[in-house]
């Protein structure tokens, strides 16, 4: 679960940190017929 404000480290295979960051805005789920055309054009 993200909530706003939660730090969060991101690590590669062999555990080291390549990244690290703070959750600043949860965006809501797009509707449905937006993710369609999101797939059709990334496919």
């Amino acid at each position: 679960v993200l909530e706003k404000g939660a730090r969060f480290t991101l690590r590669d295979a062999d555990n080291k940190t390549v990244g690290t960051g703070v959750v600043t805005n949860i965006h809501p789920d797009p509707p449905p017929e937006e993710l369609k055309k999101f797939w059709k054009r990334a496919a």
